[in-house]
């Protein structure tokens, strides 16, 4: 090699290893102002959150009183949704106290560990490829920081991080699958000691989410096994058996302690969205990872055409077939579902995303193999699918701050709305709640209820009107909210005046919202009238009018104001 070779090789090195130092330092700002951002945001639950949050408080609250009996309860119960998140988010309680912030902040460092884990386990990769071709650090720093930025720049992960959800647990949960794969990688195939581990860190994903683990696991045993050569096959099979049956006694386990039908209800109670043979839900995975996935339909693309060329010329590295064998598996699953929904195929971005790396890692060796003089070519690969991931991430989301407020499914106001019923009811007599929606909803009013006055989410004895049968099926199946107590004392049978004079319920509140129609208008209609003798206090905002009702207390019938942005009357004596 030349004298003026070594220099340009001196210069491009320098060149990737600033590139990739200025992508993981503004990955780590964008991430620390993302922490900052959930920090203030007062955003109601939507109902899936506020299922997740309340799980939480349940345990944080038993956990606070040393309640050992109402613990393992508590997270029994977690059937239909299994618990290992809701641990998160109780910690974060203990830390932070119970609040809508410290609920959404668990998701929000679990999106940091998740980008270390996958960056790491993919530089640890290619640096050892890199190593054993006698090819520069550089390379496998910049192909690992070139996947970072496609990791961080996720429109779904994004929408996903700052909710108090399963989703990135469970990727994070996959990214260290990765990182101990690569790891134990060199000592093909993995001994008794890493088939457990690996069996830990699966079973762990089903207990994060149930269609997760139904991925993960036997992706894995298949990762162990298919190496496409007869050699050390016996040893291979013997791995995949110990991982099969550690991974089968942990899931046994929480079979044994768990709710069963609420279980159960899991895998059969969700919803058919397309018949299995159409269009529709044959490619629908597919037109997710390309339209929804990455900053740019043209960064999925590359990614792809990356992924499908390291799976398969490095096939024979257990990391890659983890990987491979988790997406295909994650196809063949999601596919025969048809509960069609894109998130759920975000088990499989992390491993799509380890794909890349290792397909940009081999481009760029190849490169530079062919033509030693040509160096710069091998930082043009990164480049290739670094700038329109770039460029489409500035072009789509100069209103990253609207982005996120959509994601959270409200409006920070509703907040206030939610307040001023929590404020005004009486929290040990049960109370009715008319015109709940999904994200003015009963479920985010258990929570806040439960948070402002230290009850357990079992405690709360919030109900909403009208009494439907489809809630109290969704309440029993799920054994995650609260059963309504109107079933046992046949109140959906009685006219509303009747429930009312028996006296059950010491507070009411009635949501009636401005700018959408009112459902279950005749109830409501039937509501206010009954009740409109024990009203207490209300509030009126741009979107809607809060009424409370004391109807043990007698009320004083007191007039509205006239309506106003932010009117508050409170005729309640604190």
């Amino acid at each position: 090699m030349t004298g003026s070779n070594r220099h340009l090789n001196r210069l491009w090195s320098t060149a990737e290893w600033i590139l990739s130092s200025i992508i993981i330092f503004t990955v780590i700002i964008f991430t620390a102002w993302l922490y900052f951002r959930v920090s203030v945001e007062l955003t109601p639950f939507d109902t899936d959150e506020a299922d997740h949050a309340n799980a939480a408080i349940e345990l944080y609250t038993w956990i606070s009183r040393g309640d050992l009996a109402n613990i393992a309860e508590s997270v029994s119960r977690q059937a239909f949704y299994p618990p290992l998140h809701s641990f998160f988010v109780a910690a974060s309680y203990f830390v932070l106290g119970p609040s809508i912030p410290s609920s959404r902040t668990p998701t929000v460092i679990i999106f940091a560990a998740y980008l270390i884990l996958l960056t790491t386990a993919l530089f640890w990769y290619t640096r050892r490829a890199c190593s054993a071709s006698h090819l520069p650090l550089s390379l496998a720093l910049l192909s690992s920081s070139a996947v970072l930025l496609i990791a961080a720049t996720s429109p779904i992960t994004l929408d996903n991080a700052v909710l108090c959800m399963l989703e990135l647990p469970g990727m994070a949960l996959t990214a260290l699958l990765l990182f101990y794969s690569v790891r134990i990688s060199q000592s093909e195939p993995p001994g008794t000691r890493q088939a457990i581990t690996l069996a830990l860190i699966a079973a762990a994903t089903f207990l994060v989410k149930y269609n997760f683990g139904i991925i993960v696991i036997p992706a894995v045993a298949a990762g162990i096994a298919a190496k496409f050569e007869l050699a050390g096959l016996a040893s291979r099979l013997k791995s995949a058996s110990i991982y099969t049956i550690a991974c089968g006694a942990m899931l046994l386990g929480w079979y044994a302690v768990t709710d069963r039908p609420s279980m159960h209800h899991f895998f059969v109670g969700h919803k058919s969205y397309a018949p299995i043979l159409s269009q529709e839900n044959l490619f629908f995975e597919i037109r997710s990872w390309l339209f929804s996935y990455c900053s740019s339909t043209i960064t999925a693309a590359i990614a792809t055409l990356l992924a499908i060329s390291g799976a398969i010329l490095r096939w024979k590295s257990f990391s890659v077939r983890l990987a491979a064998c988790t997406v295909l598996c994650a196809l063949a699953i999601l596919v025969l579902s048809t509960t069609n929904e894109e998130r759920h195929f975000i088990i499989a971005l992390p491993f799509i995303l380890f794909l890349t790396g290792v397909g940009l890692q081999v481009a760029s060796s190849l490169v530079i193999t062919k033509f030693p003089a040509r160096r710069g070519l091998a930082t043009l690969f990164c480049l290739i699918i670094m700038v329109p991931t770039v460029y489409f991430w500035a072009l789509g989301n100069s209103g990253l701050e609207e982005r996120l407020r959509v994601a959270f499914e409200g409006k920070p106001q509703y907040h206030r709305a939610l307040e001023f019923i929590v404020e005004n009811i009486d929290p040990k007599k049960p109370a009715l709640i008319n015109g709940v929606s999904d994200n003015l909803g009963i479920e985010a009013l258990r929570w806040m209820t439960a948070a402002r006055y230290q009850m357990a989410y079992s405690e709360v004895q919030l109900e909403s009107y009208p009494f439907r049968d489809d809630k109290h099926f969704t309440a029993r199946m799920r054994n995650r909210n609260i059963d309504g107590p109107w079933k046992l004392k046949d109140f959906k049978r009685k006219p509303f005046q009747a429930v009312i004079d028996q006296g059950y319920y010491g507070s009411a509140a009635q949501i009636t919202k401005l700018d959408i129609k009112q459902r279950f208008r005749k109830e409501a209609e039937e509501f206010a009238q009954v009740l409109e003798p024990f009203r207490t206090a209300q509030l009126k905002t741009a979107e809607a009018v809060i009424t409370i009702y004391h109807p043990q207390s007698g009320g004083s019938a007191a007039q509205p104001e006239t309506p106003g942005n932010s009117i508050e009357k409170n005729l309640v004596n604190q």
